[in-house]
């Protein structure tokens, strides 16, 4: 007859494990085992590439802010002196200063207003002359042929970075809802696998338990020799199965810790929450219609909004480049007033002024506003793309939520289904009317089906994540305004 080990053997293998257990229980311990929302707070915070976004986005506003500034009032101050010698006993020294202020008008006009003060000095062997100046000045100026405000550089420079900042807004909130998306699926997977992890727990001890059984039969007379190897053999492998799982789930934390550039994230303790291994009832979002849904998206949703910022910007590129191939007529009006008797007049002077210029355009001009006019068709035709492909995504995924949740329910019910007949089958074990083999069967069915279920769990999450992105419900709530 073979030698069975004694229950004593297996003790020394316990001892590892429970070192693995117990570093698994230190890691969560240590990160709190934060909640979904909570997790989800702080990978928008801390998660490196929402941070990189976040600047990326500063330097747009910043970029957006130093142009916008043009649209306030421009000072200017300015001053110079000099001497100068005719090397002739004549000589002299000028001296001069003034101070402008100019306004630009959403016409693409300007309001410009200044004061000028000057001295100059001509000196001979027989006399000294001063030419004193101080005057006040006003003068508008219009482009006309170039458009009220279109064809204007300023203008367009800050049209321009107003439709970058936006582009940069909503890509970067895309990125943001993708990063969300992603961690969100990460934690739900995480879950899974430590719910299968809890169950390999528990079928690692319940084997145990049945193992010293088993042993006691045969001491007894009443079990056999091979039950008892197959029941040795089974607790091997229920161990092997507790390490791989816990291999699985040690990986996922890590994985789950990259989203906050941390070492590892346990959402649970494997070892204290082995009844949690059936899925909850309301874990997934019963989700409206596609139209509705729609409504609640294209008001925010970044690829729709990106697109359409992209097309503004080639709209204001395409009238601005058209612009610029029309001749320039300016036009204005100005009035000075002088103060010292040395002035020529003491009245106040007005006049008017025109010029006209055409440089007439060439090829690279004209290439160039052609151009912009197919940029704009393209942002067009992209913000229609935008619009149809967010229609065929919620239609794919809500589909799959809906199967998702028929088949999260039914394995809910297999899972208990499968738990009652295993109880049921060891209890039958014990008392004799039940063979080893039918044992091990159902032990494999209760597993498989937490496995099958979990693995559901986190694919449909997965699902719901991208729903979420897509619409700024639920989780994603929290960087649906991200950067504003």
């Amino acid at each position: 007859m073979p030698t069975i080990r004694g229950p004593e053997g297996p003790k020394r293998h316990y001892i590892l494990l429970a070192a693995l257990l117990l570093a698994a229980s230190a890691a969560c311990a240590q990160n709190g085992g934060p909640t979904e929302d909570a997790f989800l707070r702080q990978v928008l915070v801390h998660n490196p590439t929402i941070r990189t976004d976040s600047f990326t986005l500063a330097g747009a506003r910043e970029t957006r802010t130093g142009y916008t500034s043009l649209r306030l009032p421009q000072f200017n101050v300015a001053a110079n002196a000099g001497t100068y010698s005719d090397f002739d006993r004549t000589n002299g020294y000028t001296g001069n200063g003034s101070g402008t202020a100019s306004q630009l008008l959403g016409t693409g006009g300007t309001v410009s207003a200044g004061a000028e003060a000057g001295r100059i000095q001509a000196k001979t062997p027989i006399s000294t002359r001063n030419y004193d100046t101080i005057g006040l000045g006003v003068a508008f100026n219009q482009h006309f042929l170039k458009g009220f405000g279109e064809g204007n550089d300023t203008l367009y420079q800050i049209a321009q970075a107003k439709a970058d900042e936006k582009v940069q807004l909503y890509a970067s909130r895309g990125e943001v809802l993708s990063v969300l998306s992603q961690a969100r699926a990460a934690w739900w997977s995480q879950r899974a696998l430590e719910a299968v992890l809890a169950a390999d727990i528990e079928d690692s001890l319940r084997t145990y338990r049945l193992l010293i059984d088993s042993r006691q039969k045969l001491k007894e007379g009443s079990g056999s020799v091979l039950d008892t190897l197959s029941a040795y053999a089974d607790h091997l492998q229920a161990r092997s199965n507790w390490l791989t799982a816990w291999t699985s789930a040690r990986v996922g934390a890590i994985e789950l810790g990259s989203y906050l550039d941390s070492r590892e994230i346990w959402i649970g303790d494997p070892a204290k929450d082995t009844q949690v291994v059936v899925p909850a009832q309301g874990m997934l979002t019963p989700w409206p219609s596609v139209d509705s849904l729609l409504k609640i998206a294209e008001k925010d949703a970044p690829d729709i909004a990106e697109a359409l910022a992209s097309e503004e910007k080639a709209r204001s590129t395409k009238i601005f480049t058209s612009r610029q191939t029309l001749p320039s007529l300016d036009g204005g009006v100005w009035a000075r007033k002088a103060f010292l008797p040395d002035d020529a007049t003491k009245n106040v002077v007005l006049g008017v002024q025109a010029s006209f210029n055409w440089n007439i355009p060439d090829g690279v001009n004209r290439a160039a506003a052609r151009k912009a006019i197919l940029d704009l068709r393209k942002a067009g035709i992209a913000s229609a793309k935008a619009r149809s492909d967010l229609r065929r995504s919620l239609l794919k995924y809500l589909g799959q939520s809906q199967q998702y949740a028929l088949a999260i329910d039914l394995e809910r019910q297999v899972i208990e289904a499968k738990h009652a007949q295993l109880l049921a089958d060891e209890q039958s074990y014990r008392d004799g009317s039940l063979s080893w083999t039918d044992l091990s069967a159902a032990r494999k069915d209760w597993l498989a089906a937490v496995g099958t279920a979990w693995n559901a769990v986190a694919s449909a999450q997965q699902v719901e994540s991208s729903i979420q992105s897509l619409t700024g419900t639920g989780p994603a709530r929290l960087g649906w305004n991200w950067g504003e």
